[in-house]
């Protein structure tokens, strides 16, 4: 018995080498392995499910049904650890991790309920965290509720040390919320402004080409033109939307009125894909 939890032991260190030698597939057939052995499981469920959530963010396709269900696993594995004693006597920043990345899957896969009851464990744990706020964001952005985004946003400039680009996608988010709730011109003019401060920061061709989209939404033709020309020369916010960038390069002006291909409310999902 002795000389078999021995080779249990060793085992399991070759389960975590593998780990972190971004070895998914092998560390976790080992790790299966393990649970069919005497090996203690709260040990191997963190480590499965940070396997498999690396396993996940590896394939690039977001619609890979491949992809879904390594997020379902990982959301599996992580369940079963946070419900143990070990996760329990965890130090705080390592069960923000592990409820950051339950999260992050279960947004993923379209669980968005489930999602919020670990936001709000993640939320007795540190409620000034910036990636709780940004996960909520996301929640609510996916949900259609534009109003809890916005005052998401604010929590997140006002109140949590986000910095950087984080801060100027955060404001780009809320504006694109406000132009989706936007009833009257001073609305639209709010979002616009907000979309300013960000383009003082940097000069994005994503937001230079949503202002334009927002111009249009009002009617005024020439300034809608003149951010359409801006967008041309500048880089994307999100690198994620750097083919919009090159779709902007390769074509030719709309003419004053016409309706171009670019839906601003659509544009809030792409920041989590």
């Amino acid at each position: 018995e002795l000389i078999e939890n021995k080779s249990d032991m060793v085992k399991y260190q070759i389960f975590k080498c593998e780990s972190r030698n971004g070895n998914q597939n092998k560390a976790i057939e080992i790790g299966y392995e393990l649970l069919e052995g005497n090996y203690p499981e709260e040990d191997i469920y963190v480590e499965m499910g940070f396997n498999y959530y690396n396993l996940a963010m590896k394939i690039k396709d977001e619609n890979d049904k491949l992809k879904c269900n390594y997020f379902r696993k990982s959301v599996f594995f992580f369940e079963k650890y946070i419900n143990t004693e070990s996760f329990l006597s965890h130090k705080i920043d390592n069960k923000k991790v592990i409820l950051e990345m339950c999260i992050k899957s279960l947004v993923l896969i379209g669980e968005y309920d489930k999602a919020k009851i670990y936001c709000d464990k993640l939320s007795n744990l540190d409620p000034t965290s910036s990636n709780l706020h940004l996960s909520l964001i996301e929640i609510y952005i996916y949900q259609d509720q534009y109003e809890k985004v916005i005052e998401e946003c604010d929590y997140l400039l006002n109140h949590t040390k986000s910095y950087g680009k984080i801060q100027e996608i955060v404001k780009y988010i809320k504006a694109q919320c406000i132009f989706a709730n936007a009833n009257y011109t001073h609305e639209v003019l709010k979002a616009i402004d907000l979309c300013e401060e960000v383009l003082e920061k940097g000069e994005y061709a994503d937001v230079a080409y949503t202002i334009a989209c927002m111009y249009q939404h009002i009617g005024r033709f020439y300034k809608m033109r003149e951010y359409i020309v801006k967008s041309c020369y500048y880089y994307p916010l999100n690198d994620k939307l750097f083919d919009y960038a090159i779709t902007l390069l390769g074509s030719s002006f709309p003419s004053e009125g016409n309706y171009f291909y670019f839906n601003v409310i659509r544009n809030l999902y792409i920041y989590f894909i």
